[in-house]
């Protein structure tokens, strides 16, 4: 197919993932992939983004108008927040100002479905998703750290030419693809915000505690952070199964009804309610593993009742 032989790409939107995608196809030496234009709605950040990119490909255009900057490509990366995509895409095909046959639409939502580009697809495109499963704090950070970086793709199996486009920018990021069904999306991203935003708060409410009792912060989170970056270490060599250790799956009781009443008497009441929740959780890894027997078991979710 002659469409799948170059990805003429265009990025909508040079928010922090737009910015990330940017750089990195403006480094590109990869003929089959070539950033042609980038367009967004403020000045400021599309003056921004010509700024970095200039600088590196002189042929990239700088867009505020989004049905310009679509016509020029033949793969448009919609990089907008959540929200915004349905809109967004549907304006390019307000009364015949784009067309979408022999093209690709992309989106990167990792909650969103496919039919946020229906009116794409209506007008002859091909439309997929590709959520990266990362954080984009910083464009240069991001673009340094994202190879390795696992994607999550929806797409219609069928679609060759969306197939070839999830193919060429994942080969290209050198990233890594899990395939989500377009029902099932809600609950892959779900999965993700835990992972991520609720590490995040999680290791917060261990930063108060922290501070509830008196340590100083930056050096307790300092050794919290430490602890926790070995855990993970240890995730990515055993699993989550065969990397828990502490009390629970020492099946130490005691300690953890200590731990719930101290707590409880010191501390505010939610700070014990998260530690029930993730206790429950982690006994029942511990009964799985068979280090703990049905009886320890038992007593320990009697602890985690609220």
């Amino acid at each position: 197919m002659k469409n799948e032989e170059k990805l003429d790409i265009c990025i909508i939107g040079p928010g922090r993932l737009g910015l990330t995608l940017a750089y990195c196809f403006s480094l590109s030496t990869n003929n089959s992939i070539n950033l042609i234009s980038l367009s967004g709605r403020r000045q400021e950040s599309v003056q921004n983004a010509k700024n970095i990119l200039g600088r590196i490909k002189s042929n990239t255009f700088f867009l505020l108008d989004n049905t310009e900057a679509v016509q020029k490509a033949n793969c448009i990366l919609i990089c907008t927040p959540d929200d915004l995509i349905k809109k967004v895409c549907e304006e390019l095909f307000l009364k015949g100002k784009a067309a979408g046959e022999g093209k690709t639409f992309i989106h990167f939502s990792g909650l969103k479905g496919l039919d946020v580009l229906d009116s794409a697809k209506s007008s002859g495109a091909s439309v997929c998703c590709i959520h990266p499963m990362k954080s984009f704090a910083n464009y240069l950070d991001s673009a340094n750290s994202i190879k390795g970086t696992l994607f999550g793709v929806t797409y219609d199996k069928k679609d060759k030419r969306a197939a070839f486009a999830i193919k060429e920018i994942l080969g290209f990021l050198q990233g890594k693809s899990v395939y989500i069904e377009n029902s099932t999306k809600a609950v892959y991203h779900a999965c993700a915000c835990m992972a991520s935003n609720y590490l995040v708060g999680l290791l917060n409410i261990v930063e108060k505690m922290g501070k509830e009792i008196g340590i100083e912060p930056e050096i307790f989170m300092e050794g919290i952070l430490n602890l926790s970056q070995g855990t993970i270490d240890n995730i990515k060599k055993l699993g989550t199964h065969n990397s828990l250790t502490g009390p629970i799956a020492r099946g130490d009781v005691g300690t953890v009804k200590n731990h719930i009443e101290n707590i409880g008497s010191r501390l505010n009441s939610d700070y014990t309610d998260v530690y029930k929740i993730l206790g429950r959780f982690t006994a029942d890894i511990a009964l799985e593993n068979k280090w703990i027997d049905s009886k320890t078991y038992d007593r320990l979710l009697d602890l985690f009742i609220f």
